[in-house]
């Protein structure tokens, strides 16, 4: 709140325990994974691969299985952008999750939502008083034109003693982003 000047009524918080069991009840993501210029982190055989992850990929679309799923969400030395760009692969497989949700009926099936929320219950935390089941219903208001995942830039990274690597911001910049954001 203090680094964005944005009052936080709801938060979630999935470790990543908690988002292989995700993807497993999910059974696996869709992802499209693009090359990128440079050739940087790609394996002789022309996968994309990340060994501290375990993510062994190609190019192009493919279903990933839930341990897949989480290779790929961990991956970040392979990556240009290291930890950033595993930010965006996390919104990609939660922009497909949201996606899956809403149109294989998820959302409005409790067969289908129930193994959803146990996992939820065990895994995810929440704020306080937060209701999951009655936010599942308000999820199907979500659409492309009312929900974007993005990640707010950094200036650079600093090393910090006992600490390690840190990305420094702009804190101005950064509260003029969100208020830009969350105005519109």
């Amino acid at each position: 709140e203090k680094l964005t000047g944005v009052t936080i009524n709801k938060f979630a918080e999935l470790n990543l325990i908690g988002f292989y069991e995700l993807a497993a009840v999910f059974g696996g993501a869709e992802v499209c994974v693009k090359p990128w210029p440079g050739g940087d982190g790609i394996a002789p055989n022309g996968n994309l691969s990340d060994p501290n992850s375990g993510v062994e990929l190609k190019p192009g679309y493919q279903h990933l299985s839930a341990e897949q799923t989480l290779a790929f969400v961990r991956s970040r030395d392979s990556l240009p952008g290291g930890d950033l760009d595993r930010t965006a692969r996390q919104q990609a497989v939660l922009d497909y999750v949201l996606w899956k949700l809403k149109n294989e009926g998820a959302l409005s099936d409790v067969s289908e939502l129930s193994p959803l929320l146990t996992v939820a219950k065990e895994y995810l935390q929440t704020s306080a008083g937060w209701n999951l089941l009655q936010f599942a219903g308000q999820m199907n208001a979500l659409t492309g034109q009312n929900f974007k995942l993005s990640t707010l830039p950094i200036t650079g990274q600093e090393d910090i003693s006992g600490i390690g690597d840190v990305n420094t911001v702009d804190v101005q910049y950064i509260q003029q982003t969100v208020q830009k954001a969350f105005s519109t």
